[in-house]
């Protein structure tokens, strides 16, 4: 005995081999997986977390169990900020500082919305929310952002003060765009 006597009961494997209750077998999710998340990135806002029950359900399915690797959500958010600035002619130099700032403003943005539901549908349809914050607010920042920026003096520094009017090194632009966008998505719900 374990010690734990009556009080214990041990259940079978949510991934076990045979489909019970209409579900699939194992093997055919994880292939259907392999067949459609590989690609460019697949990303999750608890990689750590969710790659171990991915993990779990590849070796289970026979499966490498790093045939799909997940980043952090985060790095999707950076990856379209970059790329935004880098069009924008931004300086390389400046990408982490604005990103930061970015992100904190779309973050706060979904906190205007409320706590997350923790449902794996909302929650991934909230997360592409704040993805599509980002880049909005990426790209109406870099249209703001003056052409000097590199010549601003402290760098990113600037960014934290307030009263950016897009004529001189610029102030907290990316909380003025969170903002607006709080606001749009007001009248439109």
């Amino acid at each position: 005995m374990d010690g734990l006597g009556s009080r214990c009961r041990v259940y079978p494997s949510p991934l076990s081999r045979s489909p019970r209750g209409g579900g699939r077998p194992v093997e055919e999710v994880g292939r259907r997986m392999i067949a459609v998340l590989t690609g460019p990135g697949l990303y999750a806002t608890a990689p750590s977390w969710d790659g171990r029950w991915l993990s779990r359900l590849l070796r289970a399915a026979g499966l490498p169990r790093h045939a799909l690797r997940l980043q952090g959500s985060d790095q999707a958010h950076r990856e379209a900020t970059v790329e935004i600035l880098r069009v924008a002619n931004i300086p390389p130099e400046l990408h982490d500082g604005i990103f930061r700032q970015i992100l904190a403003s779309a973050r706060r943005v979904d906190d205007d919305r409320g706590p997350p539901t923790h449902r794996a549908l909302a929650d991934a349809r909230r997360e592409q929310r704040v993805w599509h914050d980002v880049r909005r607010i990426a790209e109406e920042a870099a249209a703001r952002l003056p052409s000097n920026i590199a010549s601003c003096g402290a760098g990113v520094a600037p960014m934290v003060g307030s009263g950016f009017d897009g004529t001189r090194c610029p102030g907290r632009p990316f909380d003025r765009v969170a903002a607006a966008s709080i606001r749009r998505e007001r009248e439109i719900a």
